[in-house]
């Protein structure tokens, strides 16, 4: 049986959001300073004002882009067995923090620079945890810092076998990071067939596209490569100060992301990818995790699955400071509301403060999280089998199910969730053990990292990796 999805939204009130985020588009419009790119858009029916580089985009149009989008996406491992085959109305899956600077200790609450090591501890820990779907780069300090994404890509697509989202510090980078997965799949045709990751280009709130990640939507679009385009407004900041009018802004950069991203490279695969932020207007700092958040990508996942019916990703991993007491209760709202919304990508396991570092504790809490929650989804059987009537004709009043055929054939496919961090222990069962629960995280971590390691590409492979690294060095970092 599938769960029914939550909304927050009616018919009408979606209406009345779409059609506020049209007459911004169409009224206001985006400024867009890649001059090519204004004369396709030209082309294809918006209104162009060339000397303050600002298109505005007619109805019709932005329909017509609506329609281009395909409806299914491959996001592939490097094995089959790893492929996510995603839809607007597919099964949610999670993926790791990506472009986090800082490595968080939670034993001594300190924080420090992200390194290659961190990054290969990274992968490993998501190769080997079975609820979180696809990894992230982290920013690293220990390398040249113009091809600090390079060094990333190479460690995961050497050190785990999920697909994950790849920053780039711009278009020159990505030719490199698309060379590396070619070395890889061996031809364009099987990287567009199963991409092993997809890149990103920034939209800024509000309403603006630099000219490089103009760039990059078109190098996407030349491989056929999967394409987020994050939208971020924040609340009182770079959108307006009322929830509604974040949604309406926000909706508009993704129609608008959208539009240009199909009238540049027709029937690119895309998601819809609105990262919302509170301002706290007494503090002036951001809030990532509070209720108007989880109100908010209730609103934004429904628009994305029930009214454009486009696959979603949605950043619900979120939280506000860094100790395990706040972050599980945040990260566990966020993410079964997110889930209950009906989510196809629930992204940023593992960061705390913010979104600003990662934790490896985090990390593998987010994943037994994600346990519970896909349990939670996988709804009821109710077949014959399973409402047991025959059983309980045989048992009946004042019976013993324990000791019945039924309970014998059925206990292990009906087992209940099995946590590994959490516990159901009672105090007496606890006390024997004496672990605390970081301490258990501690433990899953140093077992992971001690016992897991994904198998290894190719020699060839490898040294080619390492030769399209070092040759980037040279000419981009001049090292």
């Amino acid at each position: 049986m599938k769960p029914s999805f939550q909304t927050t939204l009616s018919e009408n009130e979606m209406q009345k959001l779409h059609g506020a985020s049209l007459t911004i588009l169409e009224d206001v419009g985006m400024q867009i300073e890649h001059p090519r790119a204004r004369g396709m858009l030209e082309d294809a029916g918006a209104r162009v004002d060339n000397p303050r580089n600002i298109v505005k985009f007619p109805v019709d149009m932005v329909a017509a882009s609506l329609a281009k989008i395909p409806k299914k996406l491959c996001l592939a491992g490097r094995d089959p067995e790893y492929d996510l085959n995603l839809s607007y109305d597919s099964p949610f899956a999670t993926r790791c923090a990506t472009g986090l600077t800082a490595i968080l200790d939670s034993r001594t609450a300190t924080c420090r620079d992200a390194t290659v090591q961190d990054q290969q501890d990274l992968a490993t820990l998501v190769d080997a945890l079975e609820n979180i779907d696809m990894a992230g780069p982290l920013t690293l300090h220990d390398v040249p810092a113009k091809t600090a994404d390079l060094h990333a890509t190479r460690v995961l697509l050497q050190g785990q076998r999920k697909h994950f989202m790849n920053l780039t510090m711009g278009s020159r980078n990505m030719r490199y990071q698309i060379e590396m997965q070619l070395a890889i799949r061996g031809s364009r045709e099987e990287m567009k067939k199963r991409p092993l990751f997809h890149p990103i280009a920034c939209l800024i709130s509000p309403l603006y596209i630099p000219e490089d990640d103009i760039e990059i939507m078109m190098i996407a679009g030349e491989y056929g490569l999967p394409l987020k385009i994050p939208v971020m407004p924040m609340l009182g900041a770079s959108a307006p100060v009322t929830l509604s009018g974040l949604l309406a802004l926000g909706n508009a950069e993704v129609l608008g992301a959208f539009t240009v991203l199909q009238t540049l490279c027709p029937g690119n695969p895309t998601l819809y990818y609105m990262v919302p932020a509170l301002m706290d207007m007494r503090t002036g700092s951001s809030v990532y995790a509070g209720p108007e958040n989880n109100l908010l990508y209730t609103a934004i996942i429904q628009m994305a699955r029930s009214f454009y019916k486009v696959p979603s990703d949605t950043t619900a991993f979120f939280c506000d400071g860094i100790l395990l007491e706040q972050t599980i209760f945040q990260k566990g709202c966020l993410l079964q509301n997110a889930a209950m919304s009906g989510a196809n990508i629930i992204s940023g396991a593992g960061n705390v403060d913010g979104g600003m570092a990662f934790s490896p504790l985090q990390l593998v809490v987010d994943n037994e999280i994600t346990g519970f929650i896909k349990r939670l989804l996988s709804g009821f059987d109710l077949s014959d089998n399973t409402l047991a009537l025959e059983c309980i004709k045989r048992v009946g009043p004042k019976g013993n199910f324990l000791t019945d055929r039924h309970t014998l054939e059925n206990f292990r496919s009906q087992a209940l969730f099995s946590p590994s961090i959490f516990s159901y222990q009672n105090f007496s069962t606890w006390q024997q053990e004496g672990k605390l629960f970081s301490e258990r995280a501690i433990d899953a971590v140093r077992n992971i990292r001690a016992d897991h390691k994904a198998p290894p590409l190719e020699d060839h492979v490898v040294r080619e990796l390492g030769r399209i690294v070092k040759t980037a060095d040279a000419e981009i970092a001049g090292s």
